[in-house]
C-alpha cells in the first residue's frame, strides 16, 4: 500500500462528513486506504463513520475505540494501524480543498527521497464568521529542517504527508504531550526535512469546540512550552539551544498578550524570561525588551 490517510475523530458530527467526502474524492494513480480512529464519541460521529464504512467497504477502515483514549494516544494508535508507506494526516473537523492533494504530495515525496514529509499552504476558516485567510501570508522557504521545527510548530494541521516508520514506535514521553502533530514533525525531521508545496490544498477549521483553546491564546502558548520542555528531555537535550530559543519566543508571545490584557506584572515577568533565554544579537530580544519596558512604564502609571 502506497499511502494511508489517518483521520482522528471525536465529537465531530457537524464536520466529519465533509472531512470524509474530501478524502474519498481524491484522484490518484495509486491505491490508498482511509484509517479512521473514532475515539468513543458522545455525539453521532461514530454512526456517521459507520455509515461511510458501509458505503465504501474496500476503502474505509475505521477503528471504533471501546473507550476514549484521548487525542494523542488515539492518533498514535491510528498511525500504528496504517499500512501505507506514506501517511496523510487530517482531523475530523478539517477538510481538503483539492482532489489532487494526495497525488501532489506523493509525487513530491517520490521525487525527494531525502525528505521526511511534505506540507503545503492551508485556508484557515473561522467557523463563526465564515471568513477565510491563508495560513502562510508570506513566501515560505522550500524545506523545513529539524532546527526550524525545534523552535516551534509552523506546519498547519491537515497539510502533512510523511514517510511511515522513520523513528520506530512513539516514545513514552510522546503520550504526555497536549498535541500530536508538532512532536511527530520533530521526530520525523531527525531523518530529513519537510518539503513545502506553495499551494492551498486544505482547510483548517477554527471553532470553539476544537482541540486547542481558540479563545485563549495564552493557554495555547503555555501548552506549547510544556511540550517543548518535555521534548527537550525526551531527546536527551541534544537540541537544547534551539528548543530554548523556541521557549523564549513563546514567552515573548505570552508577554505581548498579557500586555494587551493590561496584566503588566505578568507581561514584565514573561518578557524578562524571554530576554534571559535570548542573546543580544537576536532581534526577538529587543521586541521582548520593548514589551518589558512598556509594561514597566504603564504599570507604574496605574
Amino acid at each position: 500500500m502506497k499511502l494511508s490517510v489517518c483521520i482522528i475523530v471525536y465529537n465531530c458530527e457537524d464536520f466529519v462528513s465533509q472531512t470524509l467526502d474530501s478524502v474519498l474524492t481524491q484522484k490518484t494513480d495509486f491505491d490508498f486506504e482511509v484509517v479512521v480512529g473514532e475515539d468513543r464519541s458522545t455525539d453521532s460521529s461514530r454512526e456517521i463513520v459507520a455509515d461511510y464504512q458501509k458505503r465504501y467497504p474496500g476503502l474505509m477502515r475505521p477503528i471504533f475505540r471501546e473507550k476514549n483514549l484521548g487525542m494523542v494516544r488515539n492518533f498514535a494508535e491510528t498511525v500504528r494501524a496504517c499500512q501505507g508507506r506514506y501517511i496523510a494526516m487530517v482531523d475530523g473537523d478539517d477538510f481538503w480543498n483539492s482532489p489532487l492533494k494526495l497525488q501532489r504530495q506523493a509525487d513530491f515525496l517520490d521525487a525527494h527521497p531525502e525528505c521526511s514529509g511534505s506540507y503545503h499552504n492551508v485556508n484557515v476558516l473561522n467557523q463563526a464568521t465564515g471568513r477565510t485567510r491563508p495560513y502562510y501570508a508570506s513566501p515560505r522557504k522550500r524545506f523545513l529542517y529539524l532546527k526550524d521545527l525545534l523552535k516551534g510548530n509552523s506546519v498547519c494541521a491537515g497539510s502533512m504527508v510523511f514517510r511511515a516508520g522513520l523513528f520506530g514506535d512513539f516514545p513514552e514521553w510522546y503520550y504526555t504531550l497536549p498535541m500530536q502533530d508538532w512532536p511527530l514533525y520533530v521526530l520525523n525531521a531527525q531523518f530529513g526535512p519537510a518539503g513545502y508545496i506553495d499551494e492551498i490544498l486544505s482547510t483548517y477549521r477554527v471553532h470553539e469546540r476544537g482541540d486547542w483553546p481558540r479563545s485563549n491564546r495564552i493557554e495555547g502558548f503555555r501548552r506549547a512550552i510544556f511540550a517543548a520542555h518535555t521534548m527537550n528531555a525526551g531527546l536527551d537535550f541534544a537540541y537544547d539551544s534551539e528548543i530554548r530559543k523556541g521557549i523564549a519566543n513563546l514567552k515573548y508571545k505570552i508577554a505581548k498578550h498579557l500586555l494587551a490584557e493590561k496584566d503588566y506584572m505578568g507581561a514584565r515577568s514573561h518578557s524578562k524570561e524571554a530576554m534571559e533565554r535570548l542573546g543580544l544579537m537576536q532581534f526577538r530580544y529587543y521586541k521582548a525588551l520593548f514589551v518589558y519596558l512598556r509594561a514597566n512604564y504603564v504599570g507604574r502609571l496605574k
